[in-house]
């Protein structure tokens, strides 16, 4: 059995796999509401949780092209 979290448990975040529990353990944090308890054959379900940025899109050089601040040139006078 796997267990996910459903809310931040120790060092393991939402939608993590939650790993070396104790059996107590689990039923405590599974009584709670924190971990979900999902079979060792069947991929983790993220809900609403989506990847960030795994694909690169055809968008990202021309996002970044823009984020970059233009530079104006400034003359020096002497005095």
């Amino acid at each position: 059995m796997k267990y996910i979290a459903n809310q931040s448990v120790g060092r393991f975040a939402t939608g993590d796999e939650v790993l070396g529990l104790t059996d107590e353990r689990a039923k405590e944090l599974l009584a709670i509401g924190a971990i979900k308890a999902v079979p060792s054959d069947q991929e983790p379900q993220k809900g609403n949780v989506e990847p960030l940025g795994d694909e690169p899109s055809e968008n990202d050089e021309k996002t970044v092209a823009e984020d970059k601040p233009k530079r104006q040139r400034t003359t020096k006078t002497q005095g």
